[in-house]
């Protein structure tokens, strides 16, 4: 197992790229990169990595509004490193879309009282991106001026990946089953 003198260093790191994402649990991350060492995850795999999954993990748990490609850009990892260190670890707990719809209203200064509906018809889509859609359309039926790239920006998505599931006016497309 890895050296407790090594670990500091390792926190040493944490506590830069969790300052940078606003995550004040230093402790709870490093708990959870001592879980993955422990597991045996660290052979083969880089620190930086194991560490940036470690975050990823703790803000999985902790139903924080960040998402994997924030955490790996933040960390210099890329998001499929993280991904394939996530299925090594086995499951975790799904992110809550209405944390990041939440996010979303902040960022964009709308009222917290907005009332949304997440779509039944995107349920299979990840918790950011289910958010994106139920911000973009509650703000839009409330006639508030926002478009697709300030929404993808607040909520953390891609503007053309939330494109393929919404018209340029606000509406929803027709899915391909």
């Amino acid at each position: 197992m890895r050296e407790e003198r090594f670990i500091k260093q390792d926190r040493e790191l944490a506590e830069e790229w969790c300052n940078t994402l606003n995550i004040s649990d230093i402790d709870g991350v490093m708990d959870v990169y001592r879980e993955a060492i422990q597991s045996g995850i660290l052979r083969g795999r880089t620190v930086p990595a194991v560490l940036t999954t470690s975050i990823y993990v703790w803000v999985r748990r902790n139903n924080k509004p960040i998402t994997m490609r924030e955490v790996a850009d933040c960390c210099g990892t890329p998001k499929t490193v993280v991904e394939k260190i996530m299925n090594k670890l086995g499951p975790h707990p799904k992110q809550d879309p209405h944390v990041f719809v939440q996010r979303g209203f902040k960022r964009l200064n709308l009222p917290d009282n907005t009332t949304y509906q997440l779509s039944k018809r995107y349920t299979d889509l990840g918790p950011a991106m289910q958010a994106a859609i139920a911000v973009l359309l509650s703000a839009r039926r409330a006639n508030h001026q926002v478009n697709i790239p300030s929404v993808s920006g607040a909520v953390g998505v891609q503007p053309d990946a939330m494109r393929r599931y919404v018209t340029s006016t606000g509406g929803l497309k027709e899915r391909k089953i």
